[in-house]
């Protein structure tokens, strides 16, 4: 293995890098803008992205994309709205015979399509992987310990790849559901949303853990609706992720609702809001997939109501309180 290159050099794609060059492993680094590239080169940090942590030896930053897609893995760090545009970007010099890790979480907004739908609409016949799993950028990049999901098609190549991004604070566990590791790491932004939203409402740890619970069974029921397994849910892509990002500040999508919930869902918020809250796009998209599998997603309807029908969140609540008694599933 000479090389493994990232193509996104944002606060993710670097604690990658930095993950991996910390088992030995050679990094190139893509970074679409000159100066972040140069600073990481010269100044040994992502100032725009990932301050005051240190770019380790072995890691190289450029702005070629050609370059970078010369490698012997790649991984594409990219957030998931752009994945479509980064993929017809590389096109020109990406060889399919590379597995391409996919390392963002989301579905696209007006499409409904998972990451790897995109990828093999784009670049077909890439040999696809994914990883997902509890992790945020900045505790990777300090070394904290973590570990993730890693998924392909065959469990003898996750391994393989485990073994090439892993390392001994970065701990990548094999999987053969890239359907669910994609559900999972899309929907739990949709989740936090929900719990971020409960939490800045006052309305309890109960019913925090209410939409803990419930959502992993609406991510389960999509994920196996969509050819997924229901068991990848009750691992780190699925629970472990979402409980992370349903209980931490950290999590972009969970303080967003957060702060919707303490202005009874007030848009300005949104408005506000500079950084990217992927469970805003991708809970448009899962809605649009989840009709056409035949899904009811109670949760993922009633965050769309508040962020998109203006809806009260009290009256969302008396909505969802309303239903039907039934078994649980």
């Amino acid at each position: 293995m000479k090389q493994i290159g990232i193509i996104g050099a944002g606060a993710w794609g670097t604690a990658l890098a930095l993950a991996i060059a910390r088992s030995g492993k050679k990094v190139l680094l893509y970074a679409r803008e000159p100066e972040v590239a140069a600073g990481i080169n010269e100044k040994k940090e992502n100032e725009l992205y990932l301050k005051h942590i240190r770019i380790e030896n072995g890691i190289v930053a450029t702005n070629n994309l050609k370059e970078a897609a010369a490698s012997d893995i790649l991984l594409l760090a990219v957030p998931a709205q752009f994945t479509r545009s980064a993929c017809r970007e590389l096109k020109p010099f990406y060889k399919k015979e590379i597995p391409l890790v996919l390392c963002s979480k989301g579905m696209e907004k007006g499409t409904g399509a998972l990451l790897s739908e995109i990828v093999r609409e784009e670049l077909p016949g890439a040999e696809i992987a994914v990883l997902s799993g509890p992790a945020f950028a900045a505790e990777v990049a300090l070394k904290l310990p973590t570990a993730v999901t890693i998924s392909a098609e065959e469990i003898e190549k996750a391994m393989m790849l485990g073994y090439a991004i892993g390392s001994k604070y970065f701990r990548p566990y094999a999987c053969d559901d890239i359907i669910s590791a994609q559900v999972g790491g899309a929907l739990k932004n949709v989740m936090a949303i929900a719990a971020g939203i409960v939490e800045g409402a006052r309305l309890g740890d109960n019913a925090r853990a209410v939409i803990v619970t419930r959502g992993l069974h609406e991510m389960s029921r999509l994920a196996v609706a969509l050819g997924g397994k229901e068991k990848t849910l009750t691992g780190l892509s699925g629970l472990g992720d979402l409980v992370l990002s349903a209980t931490s500040l950290q999590s972009r999508n969970f303080t967003i609702g957060r702060l919707l919930g303490e202005a009874d869902g007030s848009q300005e918020i949104l408005s506000l809001n500079e950084k990217t809250i992927e469970g805003a796009y991708t809970v448009c998209a899962v809605l649009d997939r989840a009709k056409a599998a035949g899904v009811e997603m109670p949760i993922c309807q009633g965050v769309y109501a508040i962020l998109y029908q203006k809806m009260p969140i009290r009256e969302v609540m008396d909505k969802l309180l309303s239903r039907p008694f039934k078994a649980e599933d």
